[in-house]
């Protein structure tokens, strides 16, 4: 799936210098397309945030069913938490949950993250990061649409995970800066890096490392679509 043509050492050495790197033309232009596809009409979303200190997912078909009283309830909370602190929303699938249940059992997406945790894409993972302690990848799906948001954070690892690096595979075709959506490192509450989504690039970061994605504007006309995958130690 990964590009034959990806300079594996350049990727290394730009890591080693800033923890952070993005490269782009990451898979073949066949399975660029392919997942391409695959997200923008074939996985079934569904609404993730937060609640009080729980991960939330919320099928469409649940969402629909509110009535307009539930709808602005359930917006309310969703502000009030982030302006109190973390907080997310957007459309997600969880790759590892929905392989490991048979979920939705022809979707493409089961394909990648059997690559996503197969032996080339790790052999790929320890040189790029130096780390021959990583045994595996933690992926998901996201989709943000206009109001979506993830807040600060720094994926550092919880309970028993013991995540390395993120990588944030992007497959935006047209995707316009001003319209948010934006991945942000962050320190000290200074933005010091911004990327742009860029169709076929991946965001290698290493962690923790406090990050963001900016609010997406009503005005944006395009979705955000994106796989990231953590490589796990654990």
């Amino acid at each position: 799936m990964l590009n034959k043509d990806l300079d594996w050492d350049l990727i290394k050495h730009k890591l080693l210098e800033h923890n952070h790197y993005v490269a782009s033309d990451i898979f073949s232009d066949a399975m660029a397309d392919k997942i391409e596809n695959c997200l923008k009409s074939r996985v079934p979303w569904q609404i993730a945030c937060r609640q009080g200190s729980k991960n939330v997912e919320l099928t469409q078909q649940q969402v629909r069913s509110w009535t307009q009283e539930q709808n602005v309830a359930f917006q309310q909370t969703l502000m009030q938490q982030a302006r109190e602190g973390y907080q997310f929303f957007y459309n997600r699938y969880p790759m590892i949950d929905a392989y490991l249940k048979g979920w939705d059992p022809d979707l493409f997406l089961h394909q990648v993250t059997e690559f996503l945790n197969g032996e080339d894409f790790l052999k790929f993972a320890h040189h790029i990061t130096g780390d021959t302690a990583i045994r595996k990848s933690e992926p998901h799906a996201a989709c943000y649409i206009p109001g979506n948001f993830l807040k600060l954070h720094d994926d550092n690892s919880a309970g028993d995970f013991d995540r390395r690096y993120a990588l944030v595979f992007n497959f935006s075709r047209k995707w316009v800066s001003d319209w948010g959506g934006l991945l942000q490192l962050v320190t000290n509450n200074e933005v010091v890096e911004t990327v742009v989504p860029s169709f076929n690039s991946v965001s290698i970061l290493r962690l923790p490392q406090p990050h963001q994605v900016s609010y997406v504007a009503p005005f944006a006309t395009e979705q955000r679509l994106t796989i990231t995958t953590w490589l796990r130690a654990d």
